[in-house]
């Protein structure tokens, strides 16, 4: 079945719609990311570009990660829940504690949509060695 003009213009502006909007909401977070520490923000930009090799190297070979209280494999997770196949970003952050190194934000997620969370990094002293994630309400 041959799709028409217009079937296919309506889908590239509805897919060039939805990235501008992705885009429009990761941008907002960039209004409280100094209060992060220097190192949190290089992983948020990272996170929000889909730079999976530029959030690798933030963290230690042997980083461990728990997604609300569990214990899972770090890069096994990153792999499948930031930078699979589906698309993530922190949209805003909301608060900062502990030196910048915990956010809680309004996190967006293709898989889950738009929900708040915080995210603690822990680190050593040439990377982060923990990760620790999950859903607050604040």
């Amino acid at each position: 079945m041959k799709k028409s003009i217009l079937m296919i213009l309506c889908a590239a502006l509805g897919f060039a719609g939805n990235a501008q909007q992705k885009n429009a909401k990761a941008m907002k977070m960039t209004q409280h990311i100094e209060r992060a520490a220097p190192d949190v923000q290089k992983a948020i930009m990272a996170l929000n570009n889909q730079d999976a090799e530029a959030w690798y190297a933030l963290f230690s070979d042997n980083a461990t990660f728990s997604d609300d209280g569990r214990e899972l494999d770090f890069k096994d997770w990153c792999d499948k829940q930031l930078f699979g196949q589906s698309e993530c970003a922190v949209i805003r952050i909301d608060k900062v504690e502990n030196n910048g190194l915990l956010l809680y934000c309004l996190f967006y997620s293709d898989n889950y949509g738009e929900f708040k969370t915080y995210m603690e990094f822990e680190r050593n002293d040439d990377a982060f060695d923990r990760l620790e994630v999950g859903q607050v309400e604040y």
